[in-house]
């Protein structure tokens, strides 16, 4: 598997590299939290079968890479694992053909504990959409994020507060069904203004 690395605040896609007595003591960090307060994942907290999965994904291994997922954050929903990030153009995803509606839209999927997918879904507007940060809470999976202009998040539309540039945003998705819950603007910018860093493949 390759990893990331952070340079000027930039997420880096490379080679893992690291040190035998790290490895020795650590588990590797397939997601790292950015803020101390949030949840990290890590590779210790995923099943054979996930691990599988992920790694034969389609998902993005090098930074600039089309027709796959950028995977961007992940949060643990008892033993699925739920992975957002972005996509852009057209994307076969296990069979179904998913389009972005403009130059990058949200993605984010539940992956139960046997290595298969329990859900997708997609969000975003004709200009760039991506989440920064998700948190688990009870049956929801809160999403922060970015907008520009118009979103649509299921039955939901979102119009971002800035009239130029990306607007933060909160919003909400069933863990269990996938459905979109609502999105509203996160006027303080809060957690949607750190972005985590995936260190996954």
């Amino acid at each position: 598997p390759t990893g990331c690395i952070m340079e000027a605040g930039k997420v880096i896609a490379g080679s893992v590299i690291i040190l035998a007595g790290i490895l020795a003591v650590s588990p590797m960090v397939l997601f790292e939290a950015i803020d101390e307060s949030r949840e990290t994942v890590t590779y210790a907290d995923l099943s054979w079968e996930q691990r599988a999965t992920l790694e034969v994904g389609p998902f993005a291994t090098e930074k600039i890479q089309s027709g796959v997922i950028s995977l961007t954050s992940a949060v643990l929903y008892g033993d699925d694992l739920i992975v957002a990030g972005e996509f852009e153009n057209e994307l076969d995803f296990y069979g179904d053909n998913i389009t972005a509606n403009g130059s990058k839209d949200l993605f984010i999927a539940s992956l139960n504990s046997s290595g298969e997918w329990n859900w997708f879904a997609t969000a975003g507007g004709q200009s760039k959409d991506t989440d920064f940060w998700l948190e688990q809470s009870g049956d929801e999976i809160i999403v922060y994020g970015r907008s520009n202009g118009e979103s649509q998040f299921g039955e939901f539309n979102h119009t971002g507060y800035y009239t130029r540039g990306q607007s933060p945003f909160i919003a909400n998705i069933s863990a269990t069904t996938g459905d979109w819950l609502g999105v509203q603007p996160d006027i303080t910018g809060g957690k949607g203004s750190v972005s985590g860093l995936w260190c996954g493949w």
